[in-house]
């Protein structure tokens, strides 16, 4: 976990998430992955810090199963990819 992420490892962290898993019935509101069984046990940021989506905001987060966060994880890192071998060239095929 890098110093960009020690927010989860704070009591404002753990206390923001207690509140967004009981405001949303501990209930998946993703609901994107084949795998989802509608629980949730984790807490999701709509628009991720590091894009400049708020920390703390109830507001900007959703409560989640592992199963959906992870899977909507990959999909924006697998944009993000193609975006940056659009933008700047694949550097592999550079060799």
């Amino acid at each position: 976990m890098g110093r960009e992420r020690k927010f989860y490892d704070t009591t404002e962290w753990r206390r923001i998430r207690k509140f967004v898993l009981a405001r949303d019935g501990y209930l998946c509101q993703l609901r994107c992955s084949k795998k989802c069984r509608g629980r949730a046990n984790s807490v999701d940021h709509v628009v991720r810090p590091e894009d400049g989506g708020p920390l703390y905001d109830p507001a900007g987060l959703v409560s989640c199963c592992v199963a959906c966060n992870t899977a909507k994880r990959n999909r924006q890192q697998a944009a993000r990819a193609r975006n940056w071998d659009r933008a700047k060239g694949n550097p592999l095929q550079q060799w």
